[in-house]
């Protein structure tokens, strides 16, 4: 048995377990996602980054509502767990928690604590395309341990949101994977926020005024075992709506970016246009101080959506890193299922 066929098995008896239990309680919902991509990088500076990678990613969310506004909440993921270095086809993949705890939620507030992913930052989700996030999500916060809460408020006829976390990078067992070994997380491995005590934070503001959207954040994150100082980062984010034109913008700037002397600042700029079941969309991220390089990611895509949340996309890009440049294309075919509720 392949890597892949045991880790789609796993993943199989999972989402059976899920959903016999959704079919009898209406008090159980359960989503999954599934993503199957070939990225191809087809020329480059360096001959060794020329490979094809063709993947899988599985999400697989599940809550369980408890009454009197209790829940229990967890997501299984199956994705690469290893960067490939050659061509591979569908090898890499590991299974793991990416989150699991209890929430509680009502009209004034909702809490949420366990393994968590504290809330930072737009682009990393939002940015348009297939690659349109690939260098935005150096700064996603996720693999946490601790708490968070989140308060919606009402301004200027608009609904808004302030949400702060305290947290600190996963040490425990759920931080292995299985199939494809990713090894489990220790503070020896060091890195910002990997420090077994509650003492990282991120606050974020979120709203709309109209048809823009705003994004502001702050982190914290307390140097771990060798780093040379705290991670302290901001980011504003703005996306704005014109019918079917939406563009989007932001900038995140970090001090000591993940416990490094680096000062690091990303910038990113993104369109999309749909036109009946067609997405077209360009986006530019520009990041400036890792290692004292000017790096960026320009990328094109389009999108055929198919109904019944089935998604077709293709992307293109070029990609600079360290002065290397590379170009790369990418096929991706999403499915998503929703069940219970």
């Amino acid at each position: 048995m392949t890597k892949l066929t045991g880790a789609l098995a796993v993943t199989a008896l999972i989402s059976a377990g899920q959903l016999a239990h959704a079919e009898g309680s209406s008090g159980i919902t359960v989503d999954l996602e599934i993503e199957t991509a070939a990225i191809s990088t087809f020329s480059a500076d360096d001959p060794a980054a020329e490979f094809t990678d063709v993947n899988t990613e599985v999400t697989l969310a599940a809550e369980i509502e408890l009454g009197g506004g209790f829940s229990i909440f967890s997501e299984v993921l199956l994705e690469t767990v290893v960067d490939p270095t050659d061509d591979v086809f569908f090898d890499n993949h590991g299974l793991f928690i990416s989150e699991i705890g209890l929430a509680y939620g009502n009209d004034n507030f909702s809490a949420a604590a366990g393994k968590i992913s504290p809330a930072f930052g737009l682009a990393w989700d939002a940015a348009p395309g297939y690659f349109g996030a690939d260098v935005a999500e150096d700064y996603e916060l996720g693999d946490s341990i601790g708490a968070s809460v989140e308060v919606p408020f009402n301004l200027a006829g608009g609904e808004h949101s302030v949400s702060a976390a305290v947290f600190y990078l996963d040490t425990t067992l759920l931080s292995r994977s299985t199939i494809t070994k990713r090894g489990r997380t220790t503070t020896a491995n060091g890195g910002a926020g990997n420090t077994e005590k509650l003492d990282n934070f991120a606050l974020q503001f979120t709203g709309a005024f109209g048809d823009t959207e705003y994004n502001l954040s702050f982190r914290q994150l307390s140097a771990g075992v060798g780093d040379i100082g705290d991670d302290k980062g901001v980011s504003l984010g703005l996306q704005h709506s014109f019918g079917d034109f939406t563009v989007l913008g932001e900038v995140a700037s970090f001090d000591n970016f993940n416990g490094t002397a680096d000062d690091v600042t990303y910038g990113t700029l993104g369109a999309s246009y749909t036109m009946d079941k067609w997405t077209f969309s360009g986006s530019y991220t520009a990041r400036d101080g890792v290692a004292d390089a000017d790096d960026y990611l320009a990328s094109i895509g389009l999108d055929y959506d198919f109904g019944n949340d089935l998604v077709v996309a293709v992307g293109l890009n070029q990609f600079e890193e360290a002065g290397q440049k590379s170009n790369a294309v990418a096929l991706s075919v999403y499915k998503a299922f929703s069940f219970g509720g």
